[in-house]
């Protein structure tokens, strides 16, 4: 049986408007429940910061999200605040991690119906809809889900790793064998969604990615995030700003991404689209009781 671990848990969002856009349509959902209200991020308050430590022992339960809405003004923020909230309240029914998270994507399932229900009883909301991507911590392990092209990475021993599956029409034809990686971005409607929130009735089957379950070691760090950071920041480049973490703060590290995303060298996508970042930094908790219990057996060890 592996060794049951506690871990202190840093984490940091910074969500900002961008560059072109007038109205913000991204949410979150940070590990202590936070979010966002509809318009609370607007021209006059362009950014916000959150940050905090938790601690996740081996039982613990522990979530957050990313929600990048569509649909246009009074649509886009509606659909992706109806994502995060109807997911702040989750908590699973079972100890078995399998389980826990059959139920998560039921509820982004129920989520995802809630969404294409409003916009039917709203006609000015017709068209909203939302990507959603989310960890899952439980029994010492992380599960990333997905739907859209919001990602979920996780940054360990210098690696950089996707964990999440885009749903979009470059993504499906790469998959198909129709392009390759490199083809694909000559496609005009490369990054056109095949899944989101809003599309209707689907099963939770046909609706997430659901990634491998990874045992979470020391000093992993896991970066949430809408495409407002990968449609301008490669993960190449991502990376390399991970790697010059160091003594830098979370807080340091999401605002470089961020700013990133809005060099002027990138022409007109900078900053062209709203951003979102969580970023979460696991380091292991020494079991006090594993280390009294050494304490005294060298204190009071049998002589030889």
């Amino acid at each position: 049986m592996a060794e049951r671990q506690t871990f202190k848990t840093e984490y940091s969002v910074v969500s900002d408007i961008g560059k072109i856009r007038t109205n913000h349509e991204d949410n979150f959902l940070t590990p202590e429940g936070q979010s966002i209200g509809i318009n609370e991020i607007n021209t006059d308050n362009p950014r916000i910061e959150f940050g905090g430590r938790i601690i996740i022992k081996y039982c613990d339960f522990a979530h957050c999200a990313v929600a990048d809405g569509m649909g246009g003004h009074k649509a886009g923020e509606i659909a992706s605040s109806l994502a995060v909230s109807g997911l702040k309240g989750f908590l699973p029914t079972s100890s078995a991690l399998k389980k826990t998270v059959s139920e998560y994507t039921e509820t982004v399932a129920k989520i995802n119906s809630d969404i294409n229900e409003y916009g039917q009883k709203n006609g000015e909301c017709s068209n909203l809809g939302s990507t959603f991507s989310g960890v899952i911590v439980y029994c010492n392990k992380i599960v990333a889900v997905n739907v859209g092209d919001s990602r979920v990475y996780v940054y360990n021993d210098n690696n950089l790793k996707r964990l999440t599956k885009d749903h979009t029409e470059g993504q499906m034809l790469v998959d198909l064998g129709v392009l390759t990686d490199e083809d694909v971005d000559s496609l005009k409607t490369k990054n056109g969604l095949t899944r989101y929130l809003g599309m209707g009735d689907v099963s939770a089957g046909g609706l997430c990615f659901v990634s491998d379950a990874l045992n979470i070691k020391d000093s992993d760090i896991y970066l949430i995030c809408s495409d407002g950071l990968t449609g301008c920041v490669s993960d190449g480049q991502i990376a390399e700003i991970l790697s010059g973490y160091g003594g830098k703060s979370l807080k340091d590290i999401c605002n470089r991404l961020t700013e990133k995303a809005f060099d002027e060298s990138l022409g007109r996508r900078a900053g062209h689209d709203n951003i979102t970042i969580i970023l979460l930094r696991f380091a292991s908790v020494p079991d006090e009781g594993k280390e009294r219990k050494s304490f005294f057996g060298k204190l009071f060890g049998k002589k030889r």
